[in-house]
């Protein structure tokens, strides 16, 4: 009975009003969602010959003194993600009610370390968003990436909406990878080009030595770029395994692994191959409490609108046991900490071993020398 209240309760509090996720802890961000299409390849993946048309958000840092709320999602995706989420008991108008606190203003310093982000297979950038607010907060410019036809669903400013296509993993995984790794080449080079960075009405930003990060396959679509990229100097996965040319290829610069409570070099062969590639500083880290879904916004929002896995057992899998805000806390300590040392040449003491400060964080493996084994 107590649980059919609260799934009851949920949707008078949704719908009379916005639900604002939290802000960075100090600084925070201004974001700019643009599209971008690349006139100069045809998209593999769409069902008509068209151009391959991304999607992608900004997150400068910008260190406001007063924040405004957007909307978390459009309303058309937020629809969409209320469907789709509606089996595990989600009520409807949640995404619609959820709400970003970020600066009002684009800053004036546009000068930081860029850091590109690729998503899981099959999930929204958007679905990203507290997690990239939060590292960008810690100096970084980040932009994220939706692959079309890969996400569940991508809208466009002009009111297009492309819903996921057929491709699966693991059946095609080579060919989405070498979607993704293209357009990743693709946005490096228009980052740069004064042209389009005017057009999406973003400033040119830094591309000479960037660090790329992803969740699940967005964590093989980064080992994947670092291959052909030299302008990537520093890769982390978020829990994902690896696919392609990056398990028996070998990588000289860093690359962290940080992955869940359950996922390991025993029972994952991809990262037993890929891990004896890397030659450069290396880390495995692994985070008690924490399940594949916890390197999505997913325990933020569920802790936002008062959900966990005692009331909706459904959700366990995509939250695990870790609260909200201190997966946050976890990400931005240590995914900050990893770049501002490969990016910034700073000594990040935290990368050094265990810390009191994060006792979920175990260091399931890792070196430091040039030669790592």
């Amino acid at each position: 009975m107590a649980r059919l209240f609260f799934l009851l309760s949920i949707p008078l509090a949704v719908l009379c009003q916005t639900i604002d996720l939290p802000p960075p802890p100090t600084s925070n961000v201004f974001i700019t969602t643009f599209p971008i299409t690349d006139y100069s390849r045809m998209d593999p993946l769409a069902p008509t010959k068209t151009p391959r048309r991304l999607m992608a958000s900004l997150f400068q840092p910008a260190n406001c003194t007063k924040t405004q709320l957007i909307p978390y999602m459009p309303p058309a995706t937020a629809a969409f993600h209320d469907s789709n989420f509606s089996s595990l008991g989600i009520p409807n108008g949640t995404f619609e009610a959820l709400r970003l606190q970020v600066c009002p203003s684009a800053p004036k310093k546009t000068d930081f370390p860029l850091l590109l982000f690729s998503t899981g297979a099959g999930t929204s950038r958007l679905l990203y968003n507290v997690i990239c607010q939060w590292i960008a907060s810690v100096g970084f410019n980040v932009v994220s990436i939706d692959h079309t036809y890969d996400a569940l669903v991508v809208e466009f400013p002009d009111g297009a909406i492309i819903p996921m296509g057929n491709k699966t993993l693991p059946d095609d995984s080579d060919e989405i990878l070498k979607v993704r790794v293209a357009d990743v080449h693709f946005v490096f080079n228009a980052l740069s080009n004064k042209t389009l960075t005017a057009n999406a009405k973003i400033p040119q930003l830094k591309t000479k030595r960037v660090g790329m990060f992803g969740h699940s396959f967005g964590g093989a679509t980064a080992g994947g770029v670092m291959l052909v990229e030299p302008r990537v100097v520093g890769g982390l996965n978020m829990d994902g395994s690896m696919w392609g040319p990056a398990l028996n290829k070998t990588q000289k610069n860093p690359f962290t692994i940080i992955a869940n409570r359950y996922h390991n070099q025993s029972d994952d062969a991809t990262w037993a191959a890929f891990w004896p590639q890397l030659k450069g500083m290396k880390l495995q880290l692994q985070v008690n409490g924490t399940e594949h879904g916890s390197f999505v916004d997913y325990p933020i929002l569920a802790n936002s609108i008062g959900i966990n896995s005692a009331v909706l057992p459904a959700i366990e899998p995509f939250i695990g046991d870790i609260e909200g805000l201190r997966m946050l806390k976890i990400l931005r300590t240590y995914i900050g900490g990893f770049f501002q040392e490969v990016l910034e040449s700073k000594k990040v003491k935290i990368l050094q071993g265990p810390s009191t400060q994060f006792p979920e964080v175990t260091f399931a493996n890792s070196s430091f020398g040039a030669e790592a084994n």
